[in-house]
């Protein structure tokens, strides 16, 4: 058996592992601005759509009205409930929205603030004192990380504005391709 008579040199054993580890890196850091864009995206047509909804600018009665109207298009039969000033954050909010579950309240917010677990607790508490099923928490903005553990816990659900805008899109679905 005849030996090498030369060994490769330490750079040579060592740049294999080296290029290897790049290549990995590389295609991590691709993928990684990958999807970025995809997410900047999603944010910009978000935002696109809620601008050509009117989220932000309609009042707080006119966003029930058009929860109201996108919750019947989804299917549900739903009408509007009179506020109890001493217990509902903002009066002229709340929605009865008929499920094969039962009733289900829905709570509607436009909002640009982060909603707390407080006004899931308030929810849930309106929903028993009205016999309904379910409820549902429904805003122009998004949760606190409390909020979601909560409805999570008791079986809320929350409607965040990415979600709100994916029923805008499906009761407009021409606004996704401008």
């Amino acid at each position: 058996m005849l030996l090498p008579t030369e060994l490769p040199s330490a750079a040579t054993c060592l740049g294999v592992p080296i290029l290897l580890s790049f290549a990995f890196l590389l295609a991590v850091a691709l993928a990684f601005a990958r999807d970025q864009a995809q997410q900047q995206q999603t944010r910009q047509t978000n935002e696109r759509v809620a601008t050509l909804a009117g989220l932000d600018s309609m009042s707080q009665v006119a966003f029930r009205d058009y929860i109201l109207a996108l919750l019947t298009k989804r299917g549900y039969a739903v009408q509007p409930l009179e506020a109890d000033p001493d217990t509902e954050p903002t009066p002229l909010t709340l929605l009865l929205a008929q499920t094969p579950q039962g009733p289900r309240l829905a709570l509607t917010l436009r909002y640009n603030k982060a909603i707390s677990a407080a006004t899931v607790r308030l929810v849930e508490q309106r929903k028993a004192a009205l016999g309904c099923t379910s409820a549902m928490i429904i805003t122009s903005g998004y949760f606190r990380a409390d909020a979601r553990q909560l409805a999570a816990r008791l079986g809320c659900v929350l409607v965040d504005r990415d979600e709100l805008v994916s029923w805008i899109l499906e009761a407009h679905p021409e606004w996704k391709a401008e």
